[in-house]
């Protein structure tokens, strides 16, 4: 009989524990609660705006000299006054259902990505802050709802003094320099539109430079040129082994083997037709010989690329190369500054183009040929404080939404019965936001 008021206390242990809430309801407070009663997601209660300290994650890599409190300061003062742009909306004092965790780090140039003629003792600190804002959730815990601090979300960063580079646009070259950096040659990326009045790159990110610089360089025709003949090399190698490749098939069905393994192959399995059926015999023999003529003739050809649709694997890569190194050839000094561009190929002149499936010509030449262009070092001027602002890019309003002649479509809303974060909040702040304080963070 002891049994029962054992079961008792523990059923009131338990009951202690168990939320008064239906799961999947939503109480008078606002707070909705998790599907299996273990949690809660409190709608209307207001956030918090958490600042994480400013720190330097990749380490000093390169030996410069170390930041200084004063430089330090500095780059705190920017995301300050960034910060303080964010918590001037109307959306900042809602804050409701959600908090929100700004996360703030700093670079320092690194000596192996700079070009060796740019000395990264001079260039200024690549630093960010990037908002996270998270639903706000309780767990339930020996009884008692607590708050968690954490999750996954879609972010948005601020990025100061660091260059764009390609933004997704195709790479078309890489150079390696004397420093064994790697230099990308790409598409110039494109202004697709605005928004907020600052010109939108790709229809992902805003960038704001200072005016008169340009964040891209032209790559000469003459560079991207000598850059592409390896390239039309290794395609033409390719083709080139690809034909040894069938000059030696060719060559094999040529041989008294190739005809005799042919033979066997007939006599293992329809020998027995010799003597049982002479007439389906001589058939056999006659349509193994039509085989091997059929083989020897199709390998012969093989072997032997026509300028025909057929041979295009092979002649497209030999014409391009040639068609380069006549172009190299012919350069002149204005080559050495006139800016070039890339031309995809179509089909099928791309057709046994693999290293690189284009033309490299002058711009201007054809409205279809891309810009190329690659990062340009030499934007940042090494004469100002390494904490001053040079560059910004937003890196990207395009996750959360379309920006459709100017205006902003945004990919998500909250919904009043759900938690909501990520991308269902970020456009309030970039909506009500004043952009001319931010553009002043760079053109100050």
């Amino acid at each position: 009989m002891k049994i029962l008021p054992a079961l008792i206390s523990l059923f009131l242990v338990l009951a202690a524990h168990l939320p008064a809430q239906a799961p999947g309801t939503i109480d008078a407070e606002g707070n909705k609660y998790f599907p299996n009663g273990l949690g809660r997601y409190p709608l209307r209660r207001k956030g918090i705006w958490q600042v994480q300290r400013l720190h330097n994650p990749t380490g000093n890599l390169s030996r410069l000299p170390v930041i200084t409190p004063s430089e330090l300061q500095s780059l705190n003062n920017t995301l300050d006054a960034l910060s303080a742009i964010f918590k001037a909306t109307p959306e900042s004092n809602i804050l409701e259902g959600y908090w929100m965790r700004e996360s703030r780090t700093f670079d320092y140039p690194n000596k192996a990505g700079q070009p060796p003629e740019f000395a990264p003792a001079r260039l200024p600190f690549a630093f960010a802050t990037g908002f996270y804002p998270f639903y706000l959730e309780d767990v339930l815990t020996n009884g008692k709802y607590v708050p968690q601090w954490g999750g996954e979300t879609a972010s948005i960063y601020f990025w100061f003094n660091r260059l764009p580079s390609s933004m997704g646009r195709r790479i078309v070259l890489t150079e390696r320099l004397a420093n064994e950096h790697d230099v990308e040659i790409y598409f110039r990326p494109r202004i697709t539109g605005t928004y907020q009045g600052l010109p939108l790159i790709e229809g992902q990110d805003l960038l704001i430079a200072r005016p008169g610089r340009d964040p891209w360089v032209a790559v000469s025709y003459a560079r991207a040129l000598k850059l592409a003949i390896p390239q039309f090399e290794k395609d033409r190698d390719t083709a080139e082994k690809r034909l040894a490749d069938l000059k030696k098939k060719h060559a094999d069905t040529l041989s008294p083997a190739y005809e005799a393994q042919m033979r066997a192959h007939l006599e293992k399995y329809s020998g027995e037709f010799r003597t049982s059926n002479p007439e389906k015999w001589k058939g056999r023999v006659a349509g193994m010989e039509r085989e091997l003529l059929y083989n020897r003739e199709k390998a012969a050809r093989d072997a032997n690329p026509a300028r025909d649709k057929d041979g295009l694997w092979y002649w497209n890569p030999i014409d391009a190369l040639a068609d380069a190194s006549k172009r190299l050839a012919e350069l002149t000094p204005a080559d050495s500054t006139t800016p070039s561009c890339f031309l995809a190929a179509p089909q099928p002149a791309a057709a046994g183009r693999y290293a690189i499936t284009g033309s490299i010509d002058r711009l201007g030449v054809n409205p279809a040929c891309e810009a190329l262009v690659t990062d340009n070092h030499a934007y940042f001027d090494p004469k100002l404080p390494r904490s001053e602002v040079q560059i910004l890019f937003v890196r990207s309003i395009g996750r959360c939404g379309k920006v459709v002649d100017g205006k902003l479509i945004p990919a998500e809303k909250p919904l009043p019965d759900k938690p909501s974060q990520g991308c269902a909040r970020h456009p309030f702040y970039w909506e009500q936001m004043d952009w001319t304080k931010v553009s002043a963070l760079v053109l100050r």
